[in-house]
């Protein structure tokens, strides 16, 4: 059974953590989802969480956001960058480091390296989905409940998700 096994003994049904906020049903959200993240793929659930032992946010074992929106630093993303590489948000020429890009223009340093960044989970979901590079169907959009396609479509000079979050962005 190994680590996913055990974890998923007691997160195999809906439960709330101590502040009363419902947690995600992991069985149920990895069985749905064929895309995992490489560390679920590999079984491994503590290359993330530190289980009941960590004052980190959902137990992570390293920094990582809380905010949806967060000001880019590195010391945040911890967690990302003990697998992930910092060129991937730090280098504005994206070429050959990601398919989020326009040409050269790297677009996850655009979104993610800002004062008001979108963290990971603003476009990726973090354990599993239905879709390639774990990327979202959907994000929240501002206060409500309203749902915003991601949209995401590779294309040969890398990948937009425009119309999506917002128009297709043309240089003045």
């Amino acid at each position: 059974t190994g680590q996913p096994g055990t974890c998923l003994k007691c997160h195999d049904k809906p439960l709330k953590n101590d502040a009363g906020k419902p947690l995600t049903n992991m069985a149920a959200l990895l069985a749905a989802n064929p895309e995992k993240h490489g560390p679920i793929r590999e079984g491994h659930c503590t290359a993330c969480h530190d289980p009941h032992a960590s004052p980190k946010f959902k137990l992570l074992s390293e920094d990582y956001p809380e905010k949806f929106y967060s000001p880019f630093s590195p010391d945040l993303y911890k967690l990302c960058f003990k697998c992930h590489t910092q060129d991937l948000v730090m280098k504005q020429n994206g070429a050959g480091i990601t398919q989020f890009r326009d040409g050269s223009r790297n677009l996850h340093a655009l979104h993610v390296n800002q004062e008001k960044g979108r963290t990971c989970r603003a476009c990726h979901e973090v354990h599993a989905s239905q879709r390639s590079s774990h990327i979202r169907e959907s994000v929240p959009f501002g206060n409500s409940n309203w749902m915003l396609e991601i949209n995401y479509k590779p294309s040969e000079g890398g990948g937009s998700c425009a119309p999506g979050c917002h128009a297709r962005w043309r240089p003045r």
